[in-house]
């Protein structure tokens, strides 16, 4: 009898959740919120009978396009559904909005949705001329995006109207027909995180104000006519992570408080008029993965600002002007290179060895039509695998090693006048003060096997030991002082383990910090021997450290003779005969 009564009350309990489910109040769109939309789409599109296809709550029932959320009613609860996105012109399957018409023109109605907070067009007004008129900015002062990409026959002008959404973070025009100035009260957007005004027809000056939009991240301004001085105050925004003004007219000198823009991963500024050579700022921006500075008449030689850079993926400076030899640094720091165009300058000397170390990662080398000459320092292998992409041509003094016989260009073969010579000397060691040179070609026999001795070697090495000197030494805080050090190997073990050998296992214990603590004692610690000295076999890549206080730097003397500072590190020795002496 229990279950029959049981279900007996079940028709009754369905009964009454559905008069329950029913008593509950309809969530609803504002009927001015509803026909303002239905407005909206009948100015992008009035060829299509939206009213008929879409006859229900456009919240619920609507276009892809249409957006909304859920607000609470005066009770606090989540009854009120409003239009936060409108978003016009088909993208994509992924992204289909309500097509755009012909003849679209800018929707009026707006000002009735004043929850909105994203405004989107795509490639829609693209017919007859259409005009960014005052009355269509009177939109909500909510508004936090507006998006107008691909529409050519959008026109008007920014002036007067941005400033009043101050809660705008992405402010998009790119491929449109606005022109007059970059209005100055963008300074008051205080929350903008991109703006991209790209491929318009602006112009005059970027205003200061730009400054002030500090939680700026992206900036393209690309593609204008915009003219007047590079203003220092977008150094201000130290979180930008894309900087583009290229295709512009923009003159003077790079500032140098963009050295502030660390966290900046590209930066784009060709085809401008700048000038003051290749902005020394570079060498602060440790983020930066692509550069782009060519078409620009800067000017002067390439600096030395590599040593930080060596996640860049592109550079280009073509056309800009320079002079000067390639500094060989470019070749040590930039492993990660996969674009490089130093194309149509006025470059000369040979191009550095160490341009070798790029072969992992380049995919395109361009350095046509300068004054360069040598050999070619590139491999063979690599040359067939770049293939087009290494780009020569308008250098008529580089020549080919015989390894290279095959490589199709107008080069000749090298003679022996044109192969480089082991270079004791560079800018990057004479910033240390001094310079490096040999101090013999090769130890004697008895050295030899001092020397093997030293290094823990039942035998002397085959090639042969020789020394090396690097004449630099320094004060910490003062100016370098020229000198050398001792040429003898007992000298030089002396100067580098002290004043009595160490096996290999000892001297292979201690970081270079600490023996050159150790073996200092009782001196001025604010005296600091910048460089060192080591017989080593000449065909190895050898690390020589380098000090300045507790700075390790390092020196590296490669196979044809050839020294570069190659930047702070744990110092280590290595050779293809001998172990570590430390790590």
């Amino acid at each position: 009898m229990g279950s029959i009564s049981h279900l007996r009350l079940l028709p009754l309990l369905l009964s009454f959740i559905a008069a329950t489910a029913g008593a509950q109040p309809s969530i609803q769109i504002p009927p001015e919120e509803q026909e303002a939309v239905y407005l909206a789409l009948e100015s992008i599109n009035p060829m299509l009978p939206w009213r008929t296809l879409y006859p229900d709550d456009l919240c619920l029932y609507g276009p892809h396009g249409v957006v909304c959320e859920l607000f609470p009613d005066s009770s606090g609860a989540p009854t009120i559904s409003h239009v936060t996105e409108l978003n016009f012109g088909y993208v994509s399957d992924f992204s289909s909005n309500p097509p755009c018409g012909p003849n679209a023109i800018l929707p009026l109605s707006l000002s009735s949705l004043p929850f909105l907070r994203k405004l989107f067009f795509f490639s829609c007004f693209t017919g007859e001329k259409t005009t960014l008129s005052r009355s269509f900015w009177n939109l909500s002062s909510s508004l936090e995006e507006f998006i107008v990409i691909e529409n050519p026959s959008f026109s008007g002008k920014l002036s007067g109207n941005l400033g009043n959404f101050p809660q705008l973070r992405r402010v998009v025009i790119s491929g449109t027909e606005i022109s007059g100035n970059i209005p100055g009260e963008i300074g008051n957007l205080r929350n903008l995180e991109q703006m991209v005004l790209s491929r318009n027809r602006l112009h005059g000056e970027i205003p200061t104000s730009i400054g002030h939009c500090a939680a700026l991240k992206i900036l393209d301004l690309s593609a204008n006519r915009i003219a007047g001085r590079f203003p220092a105050e977008i150094g201000r925004l130290t979180d930008l992570v894309k900087l583009d003004l290229s295709a512009n007219h923009i003159t003077g000198p790079v500032p140098a408080d963009l050295s502030r823009l660390h966290q900046l991963e590209l930066l784009d500024l060709s085809h401008n008029r700048l000038t003051g050579g290749v902005p020394t700022a570079l060498a602060e921006m440790v983020s930066l993965k692509e550069v782009y500075l060519s078409g620009n008449p800067l000017g002067g030689r390439i600096p030395e600002i590599w040593s930080n850079l060596k996640g860049i993926l592109g550079i280009g400076m073509s056309g800009s002007g320079l002079v000067g030899n390639i500094p060989s640094s470019m070749g040590v720091f930039l492993e990660n290179v996969c674009y490089l165009s130093l194309s149509n300058n006025f470059l000369e000397g040979e191009l550095p060895e160490q341009f070798k170390q790029l072969e992992s990662s380049a995919k395109e080398i361009n350095f046509e039509n300068n004054a360069l000459r040598g050999r070619i320092p590139f491999s063979a292998p690599f040359i067939q695998r770049i293939g087009g992409k290494l780009k020569l041509g308008g250098n008529p003094k580089l020549c080919l090693g015989e390894e290279l016989a095959f490589f199709v260009g107008d080069f000749h073969l090298c003679n022996k006048s044109e192969i480089p010579r082991p270079s004791f000397s560079s800018p990057e060691v004479m910033a240390c003060g001094g310079s490096c040179s040999p101090l013999r070609t090769q130890a004697s026999d008895s050295e030899q096997e001092d020397a093997a001795a030293a290094f823990g070697l039942d035998d002397p090495p085959d090639p042969p030991f020789v020394f090396f000197r690097l004449a630099c030494f320094g004060i910490a805080g003062k100016s370098p002082l020229r000198g050398s050090l001792p040429p003898l190997l007992t000298d030089a073990a002396e100067s580098l383990f002290g004043r009595r050998r160490r096996d290999s296992s000892e001297v292979s214990s201690m970081a270079p910090a600490d023996w050159f603590r150790r073996e200092r004692r009782g001196t001025d610690p604010s005296v600091a021997p910048r460089c060192g000295a080591l017989l080593i076999p000449i065909s190895a890549r050898i690390f020589i450290s380098s000090y300045s206080s507790n700075n390790i730097s390092s020196v590296r003397f490669q196979s044809d003779g050839s020294c570069l500072l190659i930047g702070r590190s744990r110092t280590y020795l290595r050779s293809p005969s001998l172990r570590p002496l430390w790590h």
